[in-house]
């Protein structure tokens, strides 16, 4: 079963990965926090029946950026803008085997702070079998023509 957790911490692998030098910050933004800095926030998770035996879970994303100046930010915006854009634009690893593809990606500035937000959705098949879930995944189709 793919978790929260292992959402979060593809993400943020992710986040490493584009934009090395600025620290992903983990704890509560309310208690302060040291500038540049990226914080993810998971908006909604919205749960549904998929079939008599699976689940599809829709993920609503949040990833905010606060810039190094709180006055003087708008280049710095725009270029962590456009590195956040493309990478979450296409398919991401959760797990080995697993894959998702974000949707509704927009972005907003909201008091100098950048807040790029996607849906990712899971979609998860009870494995009657072993009595385990397993992620279900579209296998590869091998069409003659």
């Amino acid at each position: 079963m793919i978790t929260l957790i292992n959402v979060a911490e593809a993400i943020n692998q992710k986040l490493i990965d584009i934009l090395p030098d600025i620290p992903i910050q983990s704890s509560d933004i309310r208690e302060g926090f040291g500038r540049p800095c990226l914080y993810v926030d998971f908006d909604s998770v919205v749960p549904a029946k998929y079939g008599p035996k699976g689940l599809d879970r829709t993920i609503s994303v949040i990833i905010y950026f606060f810039p190094t100046s709180q006055t003087n930010y708008k280049l710095e915006l725009l270029t962590v803008q456009d590195m956040l854009e493309t990478a979450f634009v296409d398919n991401f690893k959760i797990v080995d085997g697993f894959v998702v593809y974000p949707s509704n990606l927009s972005s907003d500035k909201v008091d100098g702070i950048l807040q790029v937000s996607f849906d990712i959705q899971l979609i998860e098949i009870a494995d009657e079998e072993n009595g385990n879930t397993s992620d279900f995944m579209m296998d590869e189709l091998d069409v003659n023509v």
